[in-house]
């Protein structure tokens, strides 16, 4: 019965709105997000992801000096980071670890989000164009999700010595007796996020009928995007931490008056 009301009264807001548009847009542009853990030692898809997001949306109640838009679209957020294969084994003394990297590269992480915002721009007027600043909240709906259910990674080569590989088809060898080896299991990201959305912008108008615009825009989430458990094989023992995400967007808007 809850969520009928509720999609009564969102209906009701979409359909009070449309009838005080001015201009309908459409909006198309890029994400830049990461995923980041909570601790440095655990760092999850911590490096910047590019991809493609898109809007559909409206202008409405126009005054001098300021202005409302409400959009409704998809984004992309994830992110992106280095890995590293090794072969291990036991040095001479017994009491250090050898291993050589065989492999590395990178990875990437990609989350789909329907994503709704309405936010409060004040606008800076000329003869045909405008800059303006806003903020307004937001709410993402997590839509897709490639899972990965655990992955890898090696951390804390703290004391390094290069030696002779033992064969060409290796790129480093290393020595080290603190290295860690942290197993990612089994993290899952909250189904809906709440937040804040500022931006700036700058809309240039012509022909009478036509908007073409540039946006930038920060997403605030109001707290964690997810929880992962990761556990270190020394210790076996599996601790809990909380995901937070970045995200920028720079989007391209096209709009036509009504």
């Amino acid at each position: 019965m809850r969520k009928k009301i509720l999609c009564i009264v969102f209906l009701l807001v979409i359909g009070q709105i449309c009838v005080f548009a001015q201009i309908i847009k459409v909006s198309n542009g890029l994400s830049v997000s990461s995923i980041k853990g909570e601790t440095e030692v655990f760092d999850f898809f911590n490096e910047y992801r590019y991809d493609y997001s898109g809007f559909i949306g409206l202008n409405y109640c126009y005054h001098n000096y300021f202005f409302l838009s409400s959009e409704i679209g998809y984004v992309s957020k994830g992110g992106k980071r280095k890995y590293e294969i090794w072969e291990m084994g036991t040095g001479i003394t017994g009491t250090e670890t050898i291993g050589w990297l065989v492999d590395d590269g990178e990875t990437t992480k990609s989350v789909n989000y329907l994503h709704l915002n309405t936010t409060f721009r004040i606008k800076f007027p000329a003869k045909n164009y405008y800059f303006y600043a806003g903020v307004g909240p937001k709410v993402d709906f997590l839509i897709g999700n490639d899972v990965i259910l655990s992955d890898w990674h090696l951390y804390g080569l703290i004391k390094k010595e290069k030696i002779t590989p033992p064969s060409p088809s290796t790129k480093e060898m290393i020595i080290s007796n603190n290295m860690e080896t942290v197993i990612f299991e089994n993290y899952t990201l909250n189904r809906i996020l709440f937040g804040l959305k500022p931006e700036i912008g700058f809309d240039y108008c012509f022909a009478d009928k036509f908007m073409l615009g540039i946006n930038a825009s920060y997403h605030i989430n109001t707290g964690n995007v997810g929880k992962c458990n990761f556990s270190k094989l020394d210790s076996q023992e599996l601790v809990q931490k909380n995901l937070y995400g970045k995200t920028f967007l720079f989007m391209l808007t096209f709009g036509y008056k009504l």
